[in-house]
């Protein structure tokens, strides 16, 4: 095998898409949905490529709508509350919409009382966090009524660290979003998640569910052309389609240790440990060691500091990572606890 095996989520670019594999049905029944304005819950397994899927979607939707869609993409780790959720879909949304022509006075009082609003739902004192929904509620709406100068809003989120917040936002607050209209949403999330997701009364918003299949052994098989198999060794190929057992991670991962000379490594975290400690367990397997405080795991999870510390731990107690020191990147100071993926044990 040659050439370097990336793992990373195929992008929303005309490049990625041609690489994109499979998911044929899955694609056409979302793209019926936007149309309709149905509201869809997208969940797949660790690796199944939720991601690039969405984002092949996203790809199809914004070239089909022709500017006439507003599409707004959001990555979920970044919330760590319901109320910070609908906030940052309403910057996204303020973001993404065309600039407002000149206006009166009126107009420009209406922008600085948005901004006013969204300072509230941003203080943590002692407001009620009821008041704090419903306020972060409304910003969104004037978001969206805004953005709708220019046609509807479909909103992509991709994933969400903690499905409480799912719960309490598309759940708690549905009828509130159904009264915001022009604004269709897309979730994705863990499969192994689904009943705190579909949770009543968050069921009903969900009008429809769509669940990433493994791929087919073609599928997979087409994978791996893109990542030059030699044809002359059949048996490898092969070895790495059974590796992967329909997963397109597992493929690739298997493939790049193939390429190294290494068994494939097919521990997966137990999934009592969630979601966050499934992109963790990723994110190492993918970029190698790291530490809680270093800025590209941060960066790519959007978490805190002490978020990883708590998600790194649980993964070192179920022996799936394991810490050492590091110096401390060649500054002064005490050493930094580094964790890697912990050996494997082959059969």
């Amino acid at each position: 095998m040659t050439g370097r095996i990336s793992v990373r989520p195929l992008l929303a670019t005309r490049a990625d898409t041609e690489r994109f594999v499979g998911r044929t049905a899955e694609l056409t029944r979302l793209e019926a949905n936007l149309e309709a304005g149905i509201n869809t819950l997208v969940l797949a397994q660790r690796g199944a490529g939720l991601t690039s899927f969405l984002n092949r979607a996203v790809y199809d939707l914004e070239r089909r709508s022709a500017g006439e869609l507003e599409v707004v993409v959001l990555p979920g780790e970044v919330a760590r509350s319901a109320a910070d959720l609908l906030a940052a879909v309403a910057d996204r949304v303020t973001r993404s919409a065309p600039p407002r022509p000149a206006s009166g006075p009126d107009d420009r009082g209406a922008e600085r009382a948005l901004g006013d609003r969204g300072a509230a739902v941003a203080a943590p004192s002692g407001e009620q966090e009821g008041a704090r929904l419903l306020a972060a509620t409304e910003r969104l709406r004037q978001a969206i009524d805004a953005a709708a100068r220019s046609g509807p809003t479909v909103v992509v989120i991709d994933g969400l660290a903690r499905p409480e917040v799912a719960h309490t936002v598309f759940g708690q607050l549905r009828n509130e979003l159904w009264q915001i209209e022009a604004m269709t949403w897309v979730l994705g999330g863990a499969a192994a998640q689904r009943g705190r997701y579909l949770e009543p009364p968050a069921d009903a918003f969900w009008e429809s569910v769509i669940e990433l299949a493994p791929l087919s052994a073609d599928e997979l098989g087409a994978i791996v052309d893109q990542h030059d198999l030699p044809e002359s060794d059949p048996g490898s190929r092969r070895e790495l389609i059974a590796a992967a057992a329909g997963n397109p991670l597992q493929l690739l991962l298997a493939a790049r240790a193939a390429a190294q000379g290494r068994p494939p490594d097919r521990r997966q975290p137990d999934p009592d440990l969630g979601e966050s400690a499934a992109r963790l367990m990723h994110y190492l397997q993918t970029q190698g060691p790291a530490s809680a405080s270093d800025g590209g795991l941060l960066n790519e999870l959007g978490w805190s500091r002490g978020r990883a510390q708590q998600v790194l731990k649980g993964l070192e107690q179920a022996g799936l990572v394991r810490a050492e020191l590091a110096p401390a990147g060649g500054a002064p100071g005490r050493p930094r606890k580094v964790y890697r993926v912990a050996e494997p044990v082959h059969d």
